[in-house]
């Protein structure tokens, strides 16, 4: 996610509300003040007409506008917004029912482009409750939604049928504190139905496109703290200190599908579905991580180059990555992981590949777990640094805290750990020399390449190459199973099980 993304979630948390109780009182100067003042610290420019009268502040012909780095200019707009004290220490907010936001941009080419967006509701209630330092807002909505009604290029209309993204059953809470000079946020919300879809023709075809899903049972959680002085102006500045984002998006149930016409005027569609999965990411000022999974998925294929409607299907699958972004003089933790759990494809495509039955068909299963040590040398922020011919950091220490491949009745796993010494560049060609040793263990594989060269898969000559190499690098643990310790000494000699290759 970038950080124009983050600045529009943001916005969009704020327009939704924010909570936690807090005991104490808040006018509604206090909280128009507070929304200016957070608005600002995004790098919006606020400006309206405001009007108290009695316990009620109105605030007419609101906008609220910024540049984006390398974008273009991003404005919201309000034709009323009332802050009303009820009496009890908290202030219910209102907004209008539909909000448009525009965006104008260039293109590659150079062509001005833009686009306005309406944000809309119904059956929205915002209260605002705790003390000018600490709010809370706590908000519910019928629907929620975001629709394009405008998108033009180079001052050409560009035609669709509907773009929209909406949310039902909305309940959720935000909290925002002002401490020491950092604006601190702790935000939930659960949505009960999630759904959207594009339609619109394919400039080169001609042809229909469409996409469109759902998500049931969503919901997001994220914390952040954004300190004094950030500039989200320059997207090279480097993050200051203090600097945090950690959001998760999850949901109970999802399907996506989409139909188009390939170069060929053929028809293509393709779904997916899942029972549940989640996704994650944390930022801070030295490091990024993304993580994601989905549970009890399904992937249809239909169409194209694909001569039979394939479904495909697996009981888990996700991945993670966390890396070091800062430069720094000691290595941090970096983090590479996926898997592919009891990955299924359908008995007619077997029957293809496998019309006589010789192979398992067992679903595959495919997992790598990798952590490790990694000192970043160059400054992300500075283009000029990261377009050196210099690496940009270096590989300190890894491990394979697994390795997992299952397929056709073989089966391979491992495990092992290395170091790498970065002043030794010499050994292995400009790679830092390694020293470490890995576990490997291979089941079944004789038997897999038996029945490849029965079927003609395989050719005789080249299962004997592979059988070769087998023996050269594993040892006999039983039957059909091979066992092999990969070792790299610190003199730079590799070994397998002990028998020196280099």
């Amino acid at each position: 996610m970038t950080f124009v993304n983050f600045k529009q979630l943001s916005l969009t948390a704020l327009l939704l509300g924010s909570a936690l109780p807090a005991a104490a009182d808040v006018t509604a100067a206090d909280v128009w003040a507070d929304w200016k003042d957070y608005l600002s610290s995004f790098g919006y420019s606020v400006s309206g007409t405001e009007n108290q009268s009695g316990s009620t502040l109105t605030v007419r012909d609101l906008t609220m506008g910024m540049t984006l780095p390398e974008a273009g200019d991003f404005n919201i707009t309000m034709s009323e917004i009332t802050f009303t004290e009820k009496g009890d220490g908290t202030v219910a907010v209102t907004l209008p029912q539909t909000m448009p936001m525009a965006l104008s941009m260039k293109t590659e080419a150079g062509d001005p482009m833009s686009m306005t967006v309406d944000y809309t509701h119904s059956g929205l209630s915002m209260i605002v409750s705790g003390s000018p330092a600490d709010m809370t807002y706590t908000y519910t909505a019928d629907t929620l939604g975001l629709a394009l009604t405008k998108l033009e290029s180079a001052g050409q209309p560009v035609p669709y049928r509907d773009a929209h993204v909406a949310f039902s059953g909305l309940a959720g809470q935000a909290r925002l504190i002002n401490e020491n000079g950092t604006r601190h946020s702790a935000q939930t919300f659960d949505a009960a139905k999630t759904d959207w879809n594009v339609d619109f023709d394919d400039p080169k075809t001609q042809k229909p496109v469409t996409a469109k899903g759902m998500f049931e049972g969503a919901t997001f959680t994220a914390t952040a703290a954004i300190p004094e002085g950030l500039n989200w102006q320059d997207p090279s500045a480097t993050m200051p200190s203090g600097f945090a984002f950690d959001t998760t998006i999850s949901y109970q149930a999802g399907s996506n599908a989409m139909a188009f016409t390939d170069e060929q005027e053929r028809p293509v569609k393709f779904a997916t579905s899942s029972q549940g999965g989640d996704l994650k990411m944390r930022v801070e000022s030295k490091a990024l991580a993304y993580s994601g999974s989905a549970k009890n998925a399904t992937i249809d294929l239909a169409g194209g180059d694909i001569p039979l409607p394939i479904s495909l299907t697996m009981e888990h699958s996700g991945f993670n990555l966390m890396v070091p972004i800062a430069k720094s003089e000691e290595p941090g933790d970096f983090a590479l992981g996926f898997d592919l759990t009891n990955f299924a494809v359908p008995e007619l495509l077997w029957a293809m590949l496998d019309p006589t039955g010789q192979l398992p068909h067992d679903p595959a299963t495919l997992a790598l777990d990798v952590t490790g040590k990694a000192k970043i040398t160059a400054d992300f922020a500075n283009p000029e640094a990261m377009a050196s011919e210099g690496a940009p950091g270096e590989l300190h220490a890894l491990s394979v805290n697994a390795l997992k491949l299952r397929l056709a009745g073989a089966d391979l796993s491992g495990t092992g750990a290395f170091t790498f010494d970065n002043e030794d560049l010499e050994s292995f060609d400009g790679m830092p020399r390694p020293e470490g040793a890995l576990d490997l263990r291979l089941a079944g594989a004789n038997t897999l390449l038996d029945k490849l060269v029965a079927m003609g898969l395989v050719p005789e000559d080249q299962a004997m190459g592979a059988r070769m190499m087998m023996g050269l690098f594993g040892k006999m643990e039983g039957e059909d199973t091979l066992t092999s310790k990969i070792e790299i000494t610190p003199e730079g000699a590799i070994l397998a099980n002990g028998q020196r290759l280099r």
